[in-house]
């Protein structure tokens, strides 16, 4: 914790932890999950459900991706990142509370996180992200099922990984399957965020993007209630199993640009 400059005392209730783990993670450490071991809080009243949480949401996690993750992959994640967060606050009537939390996030880039950036290396961004290992578990998935018309299902803070490795796999997404309310009518770089019913009517295959164990099962559940073909679900993230490090193989010897495939930049959906 001393190496890594513990927990950054500028963050409160969201994304400490995950700030932490990537300072942890690029220290060259490994982040175990022991299961026999559980520690449990209770959350604040509310939780999720009030102002504060939202703003904070969206301006913490803002501000972890201004000082630790590198351009261009920084200004890609923040757009969508801002949009889902946006959508979240939105369902629970506090839009206002995550437009504050936006106006302090670029307040602090312009003032202090990107001038006293250290961005983390390349094997790290590949340890929590996956782009890589999601890239080729895409393209085996496509090539055993032959499938071209996905869905991706959830917008999580993840879907750019998997919404790089269906466009490296010249896969046609045609619809985002997100049933939260704040989404619906929404676009992700210009397609259409649905709910199930609707978002995988087109679709030959679905890939989950969710890297949450505690959700994937009941997500699985749900998608095959009204989906009978193939659906492919990643492994655990690297960040919080089974701590094995990320491999250090030529990939991460080529710049992070050359890890992504080109994607232009898109103005927000409102």
């Amino acid at each position: 914790m001393k190496q890594v400059g513990g927990f950054c005392r500028r963050f409160i209730r969201r994304a400490e932890t995950f700030d932490l783990a990537l300072r942890i993670l690029d220290a060259g450490h490994l982040i175990e999950q022991f299961s026999d071991i559980e520690y449990r809080h209770d959350p604040p009243a509310g939780g999720r459900m009030t102002a504060v949480a939202h703003r904070l949401d969206m301006r913490n996690h803002l501000s972890l991706l201004n000082r630790l993750v590198p351009d261009p992959l920084r200004r890609r994640i923040s757009e969508d990142w801002i949009q889902r967060y946006t959508a979240l606050a939105t369902a629970d009537g506090h839009r206002g509370a995550a437009m504050q939390g936006l106006a302090e996030a670029d307040r602090w880039a312009v003032s202090e996180d990107l001038f006293n950036a250290k961005p983390v290396q390349p094997q790290t961004i590949e340890t929590v992200f996956q782009f890589k290992t999601q890239t080729e578990q895409v393209a085996r998935w496509t090539a055993q099922n032959r499938v071209r018309r996905v869905c991706i299902a959830d917008y999580g803070r993840n879907i750019f990984a998997t919404y790089c490795a269906c466009i490296a796999s010249k896969l046609d997404v045609v619809a985002i399957a997100e049933n939260a309310d704040g989404f619906r009518g929404l676009r992700y770089r210009d397609i259409p965020v649905e709910p199930d019913a609707t978002a995988l009517a087109g679709a030959e295959g679905v890939i989950l993007s969710n890297l949450n164990r505690a959700r994937v099962s009941q997500r699985m559940a749900q998608l095959r209630h009204c989906f009978d073909g193939p659906i492919l679900e990643f492994g655990q993230p690297l960040l919080m199993s089974d701590g094995s490090p990320a491999r250090e193989d030529e990939a991460f010897e080529r710049p992070l640009a050359g890890l992504l495939p080109t994607v232009p930049s898109r103005a927000m959906s409102a």
